[in-house]
């Protein structure tokens, strides 16, 4: 039951308005058949921002969470929601041809930190890295990026905010590798 989980657990920090505001406006090429995913919706500050500035209609925009606690609050949002672990949940690999991946135009949010002395990678961490070999199993943060590279759509946006030790630690070499291969980075403010 996550609902006993506290922040801590999850690793949830939640995105101060002035950097939700920032990060929705680097984000750009809204129209009707825009798609945008926050796949650790928290407290809904960046669904609530793209609302407010009139970016998309609600029924635009999916949410996912594994807190339940979040659930009440991010549907009066009038959003799609989904109640989920989304780095264990979420198909994003092509196995087989009736597991169609859904993608997305635009993909924000602020993703749970969790190195792999956390209770969530420890307990997690043979499933983990049979999803995530590719990158390997450090923090929550690097599988979040890699798992929601593979759900845009071609030239589809991604735009989180994270540590900065993706780019210089020895473990997430794989990670750079991956990105600097197959993805344009057009922004990285630290």
């Amino acid at each position: 039951n996550n609902s006993n989980m506290n922040k801590k657990d999850l690793g949830a920090f939640y995105t101060p308005k002035h950097t939700v505001n920032y990060m929705v406006d680097l984000l750009f090429g809204f129209d009707e058949r825009s798609k945008l995913l926050e796949p650790c919706g928290g407290d809904g500050a960046f669904v609530s921002a793209i609302l407010e500035k009139n970016l998309l209609k609600s029924k635009q925009i999916n949410v996912w969470d594994i807190n339940p606690d979040v659930k009440n609050y991010i549907e009066k949002l009038g959003v799609k929601f989904e109640l989920k672990d989304a780095l264990l949940e979420t198909i994003f690999q092509n196995d087989n041809l009736f597991n169609k991946i859904e993608k997305f135009t635009h993909i924000i949010g602020n993703p749970p930190y969790l190195n792999k002395q956390s209770s969530y990678i420890k307990k997690n961490k043979n499933k983990l890295k049979k999803i995530y070999d590719e990158i390997g199993v450090n923090d929550t943060y690097a599988l979040f990026i890699y798992l929601c590279c593979h759900l845009l759509e071609t030239n589809g946006q991604l735009c989180f905010i994270t540590s900065d030790t993706y780019l210089t630690l020895g473990i997430h070499k794989k990670l750079r590798k991956f990105l600097l291969t197959n993805f344009v980075i057009k922004n990285i403010t630290l």
